[in-house]
């Protein structure tokens, strides 16, 4: 960093400079700092680029702090020179800091590990979207009614039909997870969140997948056109993020949020998440008996949309 000596130059060439980032720092002392005590009108004056690094960011931080450790000695009755002396020891001192945390394993910054826990918080939401915009649209494609026609007079039942297009959707869920689970040890299977709670981040991703597979059946159950599909899945995927803490960490969102949120799929599974990787910052602690519990609901999801799928359909047939 190369410190120059602007102060024949004007506020408008100064502001021009910052703005154009040939200067990314610009401070005005004024005459007689050193000599005279430090009152409001004497404080340093500084400006910074619009687009702050974070040396800008620290050097900000060390002049008021440097400022302010400085007015406190003047303050307290100390001439300029004895206050400049102190002040110029305390920031020259070293601290050790110690962060303590209720888990060892809070105390973890491990950025891979970071990257899996978000990556199993988004894959919750696009595992909706890939099913129901994939297999969802080929299976409404297929309810058509000239290749439903067709379909109805080849020599296979419409529980076989059923039954195909399920185990496709499910299939695909499974592939899924098979190469989303590949990707994550590869990348970090060194971590200790995959080593030790890799399984439980498969589980829950496994059952989001079975209830996102429940709800695209009820979605094409619906008899609805290709075009309106992506709609619903954009309405209904988008809002539960939302609510669930995808987007947006729930705890931000107030507790009115919080209780609509209870009634979602996808909180029980962003829930576990932060359980299962503390240091998500949701302020829980690892409880494998509560996962379970989670589990045990989110998968109540997976029953209860493939049965209101069903009724859909036999209702479709009266």
């Amino acid at each position: 960093n190369n410190l120059v000596d602007y102060k024949d130059k004007s506020n408008e060439e100064i502001s021009n400079m910052l703005y154009f980032e040939t200067v990314t720092f610009h401070i005005v002392i004024p005459k007689g700092f050193q000599e005279e005590r430090v009152n409001e009108d004497g404080n340093v004056e500084y400006s910074t680029s619009l687009q702050k690094s974070a040396y800008v960011y620290q050097v900000e931080n060390l002049i008021d702090s440097y400022i302010n450790v400085y007015l406190a000695f003047i303050n307290k009755g100390m001439s300029p020179n004895e206050a400049v002396e102190k002040t110029d020891a305390i920031m020259d001192q070293e601290v050790d800091i110690t962060v303590y945390s209720e888990n060892k394993e809070n105390a973890n910054n491990n950025p891979k590990e970071y990257i899996i826990y978000f990556a199993a918080l988004y894959l919750t939401y696009l595992s909706f979207g890939m099913l129901a915009m994939s297999v969802g649209r080929s299976i409404i494609s297929a309810n058509k009614e000239k290749i439903s026609s067709r379909i109805v007079t080849a020599p296979v039942s419409e529980i076989k039909r059923t039954t195909i297009n399920t185990l496709g959707l499910y299939s695909f869920a499974l592939l899924i997870l098979v190469f989303c689970t590949v990707l994550m040890y590869v990348y970090a299977g060194d971590t200790n969140l995959v080593k030790e709670k890799g399984l439980l981040i498969i589980i829950n991703t496994f059952i989001a997948l079975l209830y996102n597979c429940s709800m695209t059946s009820i979605i094409v159950s619906l008899n609805i056109k290709e075009n309106v599909i992506s709609m619903i899945v954009n309405i209904v995927g988008l809002a539960m993020s939302f609510l669930c803490g995808i987007f947006v960490p729930i705890w931000l969102l107030g507790d009115k949020v919080f209780a609509v949120a209870k009634f979602l799929p996808f909180y029980w599974t962003v829930k576990n998440l932060s359980i299962i990787y503390p240091e998500s910052g949701a302020g829980l602690s690892f409880d494998f008996n509560l996962i379970i519990k989670n589990y045990c609901i989110a998968f109540v999801y997976v029953i209860a949309f493939a049965l209101i799928a069903m009724l859909i359909r036999k209702i479709n047939k009266k």
